[in-house]
């Protein structure tokens, strides 16, 4: 999924892309380097992606990171969790490039 993600969004334009294999592992690369979008999957090893979303918008209160979900949980009430924490998105797997695409869109038109 890392992998497939990771191209989708090379062919979207960015090329400078980090991977992160837990939550753990996003918050620190989040502590070092500046991103605009960070894809997160909600279900990962150490650290899930609503905790992970949560301790990033509680140590960062004033940066403008945009947080997608990245899951196959799509019911309502997943979605609702996503926003909860402060997730700017939600796309559901299997992801398609177009939906990758609609979304970062839409989340960059709220910007």
């Amino acid at each position: 999924n890392q992998i497939v993600a990771q191209r989708m969004v090379q062919q979207l334009g960015v090329q400078n892309v980090r991977v992160a294999n837990n939550g753990v592992e996003a918050l620190e690369v989040l502590d070092k380097h500046e991103v605009d979008v960070v894809l997160m999957d909600l279900q990962m090893p150490e650290m899930d992606g609503l905790e992970a979303t949560r301790q990033l918008r509680t140590r960062w209160p004033d940066r403008r990171v945009h947080v997608l979900a990245l899951t196959a949980n799509t019911r309502p009430e997943d979605e609702a969790a996503c926003k909860e924490v402060g997730m700017d998105g939600h796309v559901g797997k299997p992801i398609s490039l177009d939906a990758l695409r609609e979304t970062l869109l839409a989340v960059a038109g709220r910007s």
